[in-house]
């Protein structure tokens, strides 16, 4: 039976994967994760939850 903690961590590791190839990856990684959080950040039920202003897209701009 699966936690709820294994199922956020699950649920998140595309947005965790795609922050660090933000960091760590090459031009096109960065520029394909950059989109994919864009896209990301559009998509989600609670955008106040997602600013520019949380630490994860403000690591992704970061790296843009």
């Amino acid at each position: 039976m699966a936690t709820a903690n294994s199922n956020a961590e699950q649920a998140f590791a595309p947005v965790l994967s795609a922050v660090n190839s933000m960091r760590d990856g090459t031009r096109e990684q960065k520029k394909e994760a950059y989109e994919f959080l864009e896209k990301f950040q559009k998509s989600v039920r609670f955008p106040a939850l997602f600013t520019p202003h949380c630490p994860a897209m403000a690591l992704a701009n970061n790296y843009a």
